[in-house]
């Protein structure tokens, strides 16, 4: 049900189900599949522009993953990671350029004055 209402659109409600889904897994002492569940909302949280959150979540699905030797998915949340990476150099590149701007505005202002 996750992966279809996640491929619905419906972010909401994949979130709901896979935080459901981790709960369980946890409870039940599968890490294997609390982590896979884990990079499924990491997903979503990522779609849903909470980084921090996705990048917490996919953190410690890689930790347990790589625990019980699941490289194949591993593989999958440490590329998930690199996107955590890009964005965050892609915020700190366009942050430096609005303070650029910003600044020259103000040098604007100040001349003009």
């Amino acid at each position: 049900m996750n992966n279809f209402a996640r491929a619905a659109g419906d972010l909401a409600l994949a979130r709901r189900n896979y935080e459901q889904a981790v709960g369980l897994y946890d409870r039940l002492g599968h890490r294997r599949e609390a982590a896979q569940a884990r990079n499924n909302l990491g997903g979503v949280l990522f779609r849903q522009y909470e980084i921090e959150a996705a990048d917490a979540v996919w953190s410690d699905a890689l930790a347990v993953l790589e625990s019980v030797g699941d490289m194949v998915t591993a593989a999958d949340v440490r590329r998930n990671l690199e996107l955590i990476t890009e964005v965050r150099e892609t915020s700190d590149e366009s942050d430096a350029e609005a303070a650029s701007v910003e600044e020259i505005d103000q040098e604007e202002n100040d001349a003009n004055t």
